[in-house]
C-alpha cells in the first residue's frame, strides 16, 4: 500500500476501488507470465486445422522448441519439408511474446 503523498491534508480518502485496480494488475500479470506452454499446446489444433490436428498432437513446449507427435511417415515428411516454416510463422504471429526457435516432429 502506498503512503499518502507529502502535504496530504486528509480530506479525501486514500483508498482505491477494486474495479480501478484490477485492470492494472491484470496487465502486470500478463506481462510477467507471458504465453504459457499449455496455451501454445491448445492452439495447435487451431493453427494446423482439423485434418492435420486429427493426425498430430503438440506434446510439449520447452526453451523455444515445440515438440509434435505425428501418426504416420507421410504426414511427417509433409510437415518437415513443406509446412514447418509456415507453422513457425503462424506460431510467432499468434504468440508474439514467445520466442519460437524450432518445431520438432516425432513419429509415434
Amino acid at each position: 500500500m502506498r503512503r499518502p503523498p507529502k502535504g496530504y491534508d486528509g480530506i479525501h480518502s486514500t483508498s482505491r476501488h477494486l474495479k480501478d485496480l484490477l485492470p492494472e494488475m491484470r496487465e502486470r500479470l500478463i506481462q510477467k507470465i507471458g504465453d504459457q506452454p499449455i496455451e501454445i499446446l491448445k492452439a495447435w489444433e487451431k493453427l494446423v486445422g482439423p485434418k492435420i490436428a486429427s493426425m498430430s498432437k503438440a506434446m510439449s513446449f520447452d526453451r523455444g522448441v515445440l515438440k509434435v507427435r505425428v501418426t504416420n511417415s507421410t504426414l511427417y515428411s509433409l510437415l518437415m519439408e513443406h509446412e514447418k516454416e509456415k507453422l513457425l510463422l503462424k506460431l510467432k504471429k499468434h504468440f508474439p511474446k514467445t520466442c519460437f526457435q524450432n518445431i520438432v516432429f516425432r513419429l509415434g
